[in-house]
């Protein structure tokens, strides 16, 4: 994952599976123990890391994402810019994350072309399909929880039944899915159970006071809940 982007559906539905969104908290008291925190997360289970930050001057903000997304890259996950489609190509990004507010995908995939994967959000069936028909690779589906306590824009809770719907139309059915809103390590399971590839969390893992410990626990909940979805191959 370090240097080419995910060749296939397959390998980038694999890195959804533990998929981590950065908390401003975390960001702001972090300091220079970023790339030892987040490379411990991901070596104990995180496949994705994408960079969000609302609260911070542009310059810190540039800053820090290249420090996100150069460990994220050099530790073998997934990297994602939330939002911003300039700072992921400048970071070498792999991703950008765009949500309903966010440039167009369309207008979005004219500008990258293959260089960038494109996630967007989705909170129904419908809006599923219309941002698979603009052009995204992946999509982020929720909110499946309540989340507005770490993300005040996030969407009321949509339940599992969005997750269902979506596996359930021809158009979605073999697209990337990563669920997210209000999930840990409870709920991750169910999640994957009813149809998607993996996790987004923040709290989980920013606010955990172990976050590797958090990491390797959600993995392990996740990889169950593919083994005992039916057709699964075991090994």
């Amino acid at each position: 994952m370090s240097g080419a982007l995910p060749g296939s559906p397959g390998a980038l539905a694999a890195s959804m599976a533990v998929y981590a969104v950065t908390s401003d908290g975390w960001l702001a008291r972090v300091g220079d123990r970023l790339e030892a925190e987040l490379a411990a997360m991901i070596d104990a289970g995180v496949t994705a890391v994408q960079f969000r930050c609302r609260v911070l001057p542009e310059h810190d903000r540039a800053r820090l994402a290249e420090r996100v997304i150069a460990c994220a890259r050099e530790r073998g996950a997934l990297a994602v810019v939330n939002d911003d489609v300039d700072l992921a190509l400048a970071t070498g990004a792999h991703a950008v994350h765009l949500g309903p507010g966010d440039l167009p995908i369309d207008v979005a995939r004219a500008r990258v072309g293959d260089r960038l994967l494109i996630g967007a959000s989705a909170g129904s069936a419908q809006a599923a399909r219309a941002a698979v028909r603009a052009g995204a690779d992946y999509l982020g589906v929720g909110a499946i929880h309540e989340a507005r306590p770490s993300k005040p824009d996030a969407s009321p809770p949509r339940g599992l039944r969005v997750l269902e719907e979506i596996r359930a139309q021809e158009e979605t059915r073999l697209v990337p899915v990563v669920a997210i809103g209000g999930i840990d390590v409870g709920s991750a399971g169910a999640c994957v159970l009813a149809g998607a590839d993996g996790v987004a969390v923040i709290r989980a893992l920013f606010d955990a006071p172990e976050p590797a410990d958090a990491a390797r626990a959600l993995r392990r909940v996740v990889v169950d809940a593919q083994d005992r979805r039916p057709g699964a191959r075991r090994g």
